[in-house]
This record gives structure tokens, C-alpha cells and sequence, in this order.
């Protein structure tokens, strides 16, 4: 299963220029709103047509701008769930499902009708969808729509799915089940998924390899472990979720300072002339544990404010020396009760500095 995307096309603020590979595997595209994501799910589901270059799924040509090759969406066995499940109203359950197989055809022998009736069963029962056969989109929750939806484009069995927000029209309490049963869903769904959100923790936790869109073009891809860990710009780092960053001065190829906080930090990786700034994910600061010490990245910071979260504690940090705070995050119940005032002596592993370019 591959998937080659390459194109251009022109919005009103930027010119949407992708390009993306996948072998069959779960792929994120995680982005701010308004980025371009959901016009590239478009332009490969054929809604949209790209001004120029190239989509091929499967070996197959979906569009080629040289070759003049446009196949219509019904053409290209594409699943893709819309972000608000686009279900028909005046349909049932069942009955939305079966569309999709129906699609084009308004008559059908009685092997046929057997036939839908058995793929209808079958999504039903993988969706979860018992006993909801016959009611109206109307009538149900959030959940039940989107597996509606879901069950009605694994019924054409598509060569691929793309998933546009899947858990964006969900209440929180929901979208930890659910993303749990999508997990389920992919891991047993033998060709190329996409999934599109602005939620990295969403992505992290259902994708295997990801790509940071920003203003229409890809500005990281690979692992989605690698690309949280290595994010290698700002921008990447911020959609990533860093809460620390801060200008770097070069001290030599393995030393930085890092003036606004203070500190002078050794980080894994060679600091290149090209490196501006450096990035601190808020749960990598470790208080020394005496019992453990650690000689490497230490320092000693003052909590100058505390913002308490429903399982976490946010405290901002400042070293003596430092004018601007820091973020350091830990669980509620993982060490002792730190407040205000007080001082910790932490240490970061160089693995944890995030070497970054503007």
C-alpha cells in the first residue's frame, strides 16, 4: 500500500504546496486551523482539484496536471469522513450505511440486497452500532454519529480513509472511548490512513509517522517519536506543544547559553552556526534526587508562580540570573508540594534540549 502526493494549488493567503509518502502506515498531518490541511484531504479525495502536480494511490493515477488525469471522487476508493459526518438526515442507520454501496443505482437483484444487507451487518457489528439500526442521525450522540459515518465508508471498502477533525464535534468525556476504538480500527485496517488535526495528543496517540503542516507546506515529517523530539524549527516545536523557548548564544559546538533563563545547557546534538533557539518540553526538568545525583545540565530555579491544573501543576521558574520564566509541568502525587518562593535544583538531559532554527 504507497501513497505519493505532489501538488500546488492556490488559496487566498498561501499556495498550498505538499508533498507526502506513505506506506500503508497511520499518517498525521498536524497543523493550526486555516493552515491548508483539510484542502489537501480534499484535493486527494477529489473535491478539490489541485493547480498542478500529482497524486497516485496504490500505483494508481488519481490526478496528474501533465498527463491531464482527473478521476472523479466515486472513482477513487477513497474513504473520507467529513469533519461534522455529513450523514444523511432522512436516513436511518442502516440506511446511511447502505448508501454508499448504493451509490449510482437505484435497482437491484436479490443477491445484490443480500448482499448490502451483509456488508450493513458487518459494519454495524464492527462499529459498535447494535440496536441503532433503524433510528435517525437526529436521535443520536455524537459517538453514534461518527461511527455511522465511519461504518458507512469502511462498507465500500476504500483503498484508503482519510479522517478530516475526527473528534473535533465530540465532547471531552467522549473522545478518550472513541479514540481508543479508532485505535482498534486502524490497527486492523490494511491500507493507508490520514488523519488531519490540530491536536498533537490526538495524532501521538493514534499515528505512526507524522507531518507539521504550516501555512500551506510541510515543515517536518518522519516518526511521529522522532518529529517530537527533533522538531528542528520553532514553528514545528510550538505545534508540537513546547511551552520553553528561548534564544541561544554558541558557546562551542557542545555548549549553549541560554541568556534570558540563565543557564548554560550542553544538548546531545552539535549546536551548528545555523541554530537560533533552543526548546525545553515543560515535564523534562528533574528535581536532583540526592539519593541520585545528576552533574549534567544542573541548575537551581525559584518558583515564582503556581497555576494549578485538574491533574497537574503548572510552576513558572527563574534562575537567579535569568529575566524571563519557564514552565515546568509534574503530576499531581509524583514528589513533594512545591510552592512559591521556594528553590529546586533541577538537571535536563541533553536529549531533552531541543536544538531549534527560526
Amino acid at each position: 500500500m504507497s501513497l505519493e502526493v505532489h501538488i500546488t494549488k492556490k488559496l487566498n493567503n498561501f499556495t498550498l504546496k505538499a508533498d507526502l509518502s506513505s506506506d500503508g502506515s497511520c499518517t498525521g498531518i498536524l497543523g493550526e486551523s486555516g493552515c491548508g490541511k483539510s484542502m489537501f484531504l480534499k484535493c486527494i479525495a477529489g473535491i478539490e482539484t489541485p493547480d498542478t502536480g500529482s497524486i497516485v494511490l496504490d500505483g494508481q493515477i488519481l490526478f496528474d496536471s501533465t498527463k491531464k488525469i482527473n478521476l472523479p471522487p466515486q472513482k477513487r476508493n477513497v474513504g473520507y469522513l467529513f469533519q461534522n459526518y455529513a450523514l444523511f438526515p432522512s436516513m436511518t442507520v442502516a440506511e446511511n450505511i447502505a448508501s454508499g454501496i448504493q451509490a449510482g443505482k437505484r435497482f437491484f437483484s436479490r443477491r445484490e440486497k443480500e448482499h448490502i444487507q451483509a456488508i450493513v451487518k458487518e459494519q454495524i457489528e464492527r462499529c459498535r452500532l447494535q440496536g441503532l439500526e433503524n433510528q435517525y442521525p437526529s436521535s443520536l450522540s455524537g459517538g453514534q454519529q461518527q461511527r455511522t459515518a465511519l461504518a458507512r465508508m469502511l462498507a465500500v471498502n476504500p483503498s484508503m480513509i482519510m479522517l478530516d477533525e475526527p473528534f473535533s464535534a465530540l465532547d471531552s468525556h467522549l473522545k478518550d472511548a472513541m479514540q481508543k476504538e479508532m485505535h482498534e480500527i486502524i490497527r486492523n485496517y490494511p491500507g493507508n490512513v490520514l488523519i488531519v488535526s490540530h491536536s498533537r495528543d490526538e495524532l501521538y496517540r493514534l499515528c505512526s509517522s507524522l507531518y507539521v503542516m504550516s501555512q500551506g507546506s510541510f515543515i517536518k515529517n518522519g516518526a511521529i517519536k522522532d518529529v517530537f523530539s527533533t522538531p528542528g524549527s520553532i514553528k514545528a516545536a510550538v505545534l508540537t506543544g513546547c511551552k520553553n523557548i528561548t534564544p541561544i548564544r554558541k558557546i562551542n559546538d557542545h555548549l549553549l547559553e541560554a541568556p534570558e533563563w540563565g543557564l548554560k545547557l550542553s544538548p546531545a546534538a552539535p549546536v551548528t552556526e545555523e541554530i537560533t533557539h533552543m526548546g525545553i518540553r515543560a515535564h523534562f526538568f528533574h528535581p536532583v534526587i540526592p539519593s541520585d545525583p545528576k552533574t549534567e545540565n544542573q541548575f537551581q530555579a525559584q518558583i515564582v508562580q503556581l497555576e494549578e491544573q485538574p491533574f497537574e501543576y503548572d510552576y513558572y521558574l527563574k534562575t537567579a540570573e535569568g529575566t524571563q520564566t519557564f514552565v515546568w509541568k509534574t503530576h499531581k502525587g509524583s514528589g513533594p508540594e512545591r510552592k512559591p518562593g521556594d528553590w529546586i535544583t533541577f538537571h535536563v538531559s541533553p536529549e531533552d534540549v531541543m536544538l531549534l532554527t527560526e
